[in-house]
Parts: structure tokens; sequence; C-alpha cells
């Protein structure tokens, strides 16, 4: 009689750890989880990818010693007229040969940022509201920054190889910098009302 109370016990013990596996499981729990992760990280992800490209291919160095101080003003107003970043920044001009491959550049730079604020424009309308949105506004702000860098490279790229900028692409990109500083301005707005 202990023996079969014993086996019914260990019985119904593996029944609900069944059960449970079960529940833990399901399908329906694990898409709603990954689209819950990938929403949150959308800003993020696009920026570092915009940043990571930039930092490749040279339209804006990364870690630049005087990327603290360009911040502040690039948030604020954007470069000034004939304003030199830093020598390490003109790299790209530097190896710059060509009006087409900087058309090209900039048209892949277009790509970039305008994916980015795409990304920050959908997250800002869709997202439930949460407490901070740093992470969020420091990503925006690092790609701004880049993005300005990459603005004043292609500007001195365009005057090397062809004497002015009257193109469309660098008038899309500059179009596309002012809508990343803009919602950029508007993450900062959210994170400090909330």
């Amino acid at each position: 009689m202990f023996r079969l109370s014993f086996l019914n016990i260990v019985f119904l013990m593996f029944i609900s750890a069944c059960a449970t596996v079960d529940i833990s499981n399901s399908p329906v729990a694990k898409s709603e989880m990954s689209n819950d992760i990938e929403e949150e990280n959308i800003v993020r992800k696009a920026s570092a990818r915009l940043a990571a490209v930039f930092s490749k291919n040279r339209f804006a160095v990364k870690n630049n010693k005087k990327q603290m101080q360009f911040a502040a003003k690039v948030l604020l107003k954007g470069l000034s007229d004939n304003e030199v970043i830093n020598n390490s920044d003109q790299s790209y001009v530097e190896t710059v040969d060509n009006l087409e491959n900087t058309l090209s550049d900039i048209r892949i730079a277009s790509l970039h940022v305008k994916k980015t604020v795409d990304s920050a424009e959908l997250y800002l309308s869709t997202a439930a509201t949460k407490n901070s949105y740093m992470e969020e506004l420091y990503s925006l702000e690092q790609a701004l920054i880049a993005s300005r860098m990459a603005l004043q490279a292609f500007e001195d790229a365009l005057i090397k190889t062809s004497g002015n900028t009257n193109f469309e692409e660098f008038s899309i990109y500059k179009n596309l910098v002012d809508r990343l500083r803009d919602v950029t301005n508007s993450f900062s707005d959210r994170t400090i009302t909330n």
C-alpha cells in the first residue's frame, strides 16, 4: 500500500512538471518576448550600425579627442561655416579621388542616417512609456555627432573633387541629418518629461 501511494505521488509530480514545461515553452510567449526585446533595441541597433559604417569608411572618426567639445555645438546648431573639425577627420577627404566615389559614399551614408531616423521615429511613436530613454538618447547623440562630422567631410570632399556642393545627394544628406537632430531633440524632450 505504501508502495502504491509512493508511485501515485511520483506520477502526479511527473504530470505537473510536464504541464509546467508545456506552458513555459509556448510559441506565443517566445514571439511576444522577442518582439519586446527587438522593439527596445531598434534605436540602439540602428545607431550602432551607423557609427560602425561611418567609422569603417572614415566618414567620421570614432573616439575623436575633440568629439565631446564638438558635440554640444553640433546638437545645438550644427557646424558653422568653414569650421575645421580635426586633422584626423580629414583622412576621408585626403583619400577621395573623384566625384562619383564621393557621391556614392554620400548615398551610402544617407541610407544609414535614414534608417536611424526612421527607427527612432517609429520607436518614439509606438513604444510604451518608460522611465528612462537615456540609452536611446545617448545612441542617437553619438549617431548625430558622427553624421555631422561626415557632413563636413563630404562637403570638403565635394569642394575638392568638383569645386562646389550643389548636388542632390548632398542636399538629401543634409536634410536627413537635420531630421536626425530633430528626433534626437524629441528623445531629449521625452527624457526630460519622464
